[in-house]
């Protein structure tokens, strides 16, 4: 299976869909109630770095990341489609995303995901992120673990 990865930016119309699925998928599995805290933190147009992955001409998945400030920068919208899971697409993003932040000058890389999504949690154990201290707007969240890794 070939997958080609493309380098764009938060207002890009296919990670614009993707991260509509994910937002369908996460609040049907965390609920919306409990996520829509979170919101605010999720404005695709500050996820200035982007990268989308296709097959033949299908977006698949996706990963970005945006400036925290002080060299860190913060990994969002991180989704790959049912039926391409398992097959490292999102580790393949995940390091393009580390380059890219390393390249830029961040010398550590943030991100929150939910308790909830385990199989998401190992992958980013596996690429050598590590549990944080929740940062803003995570701090009171009962759902989230915050993660890192230097880069």
């Amino acid at each position: 299976m070939e997958i080609r990865i493309i380098y764009t930016n938060g207002k890009n119309a296919d990670f614009i869909s993707l991260c509509k699925k994910l937002d369908l998928e996460a609040d049907a599995l965390i609920g919306t109630d409990l996520r829509k805290e979170f919101h605010i933190d999720n404005h695709l147009d500050v996820v200035h770095d982007v990268f989308v992955a296709y097959f033949e001409y299908k977006p698949i998945a996706c990963a970005g990341f945006k400036d925290k400030g002080e060299k860190r920068a913060e990994v969002k919208r991180v989704f790959t489609e049912d039926g391409f899971r398992c097959l490292g697409i999102s580790k393949k993003l995940m390091r393009k995303v580390e380059e890219e932040a390393k390249k830029q000058g961040y010398q550590e890389l943030v991100l929150e995901s939910s308790k909830e999504l385990v199989n998401a949690i190992k992958m980013y154990q596996k690429l050598g992120y590590q549990e944080i201290e929740k940062f803003y707007p995570y701090e009171n969240s009962t759902i989230s673990i915050c993660m890192g890794k230097k880069i």
